[in-house]
């Protein structure tokens, strides 16, 4: 990738950000394409850019398909379920009253 952009004239490869960020760029697809990746999830421009140069598809986070509802915890009813197997419990565990 670098070489590529050198050989162009200019390091950046056409890119409008910081020097850093674009190293920091092209380390992520790089280290992406060495370990086989096929898919990058960012909603980066310049990560989209360079992972399609690399042939590796770039998904942007608002692309992702929402999780079943069913599969969403209701964290209010589950604090509720355990107040109330806590309280089955403590009853559970007292004695009976003494019959005189």
């Amino acid at each position: 990738m670098s070489r590529e952009a050198m050989g162009s004239g200019n390091k950046r490869g056409g890119s409008g950000a910081t020097w850093a960020k674009v190293k920091y760029d092209r380390q992520i697809v790089a280290i992406a394409k060495v370990n086989g990746a096929t898919t990058i999830y960012s909603d980066d421009g310049d990560i989209a850019t360079l992972g399609k140069r690399a042939k590796i598809n770039v998904i942007g986070l608002a692309e992702l398909p929402l999780p079943p509802q069913k599969a969403q915890l209701d964290l209010l009813e589950h604090a509720a379920d355990i107040t109330r197997a806590a309280g089955d419990k403590k009853d559970q565990n007292q004695e009976p009253p003494e019959q005189e």
